[in-house]
């Protein structure tokens, strides 16, 4: 089963390039089920998804992927999900971000801009004063641990 993951997930990522999209992760189970999460630098539409799977379904369709049967699922990572490639931010200007630093530091801050892979930002304080401003601060996106977009409700 891992040649067949790492043929299927050659495929998606080669594929992918095409659709101006790229992979960010994938899982695989002992009984044939693979799932490949794509994402782009644009917010990506339901009807992009689906013609990128149509299209790898049918690569899979006309290749030799073996004799065992298997099920693959394309989706996105989901808004919930830590982003894993810096492509992934440009989309999210101006949005809260929750980061935890690779020393451990957990904070809040808002996605200001991006110079190169140096995240601009502006994090926030909590306290009880809502007048205290944001502290401007640059981070190398290589000493973030983890990084997820803060799901808000207007």
């Amino acid at each position: 089963m891992k040649a067949l993951a790492d043929k299927l997930k050659a495929l998606v990522k080669t594929e992918a390039e095409a659709f101006s999209l790229f992979l960010v992760g994938q899982t695989s189970s002992p009984n044939g089920l693979f799932r490949f999460f794509v994402d782009s630098e644009q917010p990506l539409t339901l009807n992009a998804l689906a013609e990128f799977t149509r299209h790898v379904s049918k690569k899979i369709d006309e290749g030799e992927f073996g004799d065992h049967k298997f099920t693959f699922e394309i989706s996105t990572p989901g808004a919930d999900r830590p982003i894993t490639d810096i492509r992934q931010l440009k989309k999210h200007m101006g949005r809260v971000l929750e980061i935890e630093t690779k020393e451990e530091q957990k904070f809040e801050a808002r996605f200001t801009g991006l110079e190169g892979e140096v995240l601009q930002l502006e994090k926030l304080t909590k306290g009880k004063k809502k007048d205290i401003p944001a502290e401007a601060m640059e981070m190398p996106f290589s000493s973030i641990k983890t990084v997820t977009v803060k799901i808000t409700f207007n």
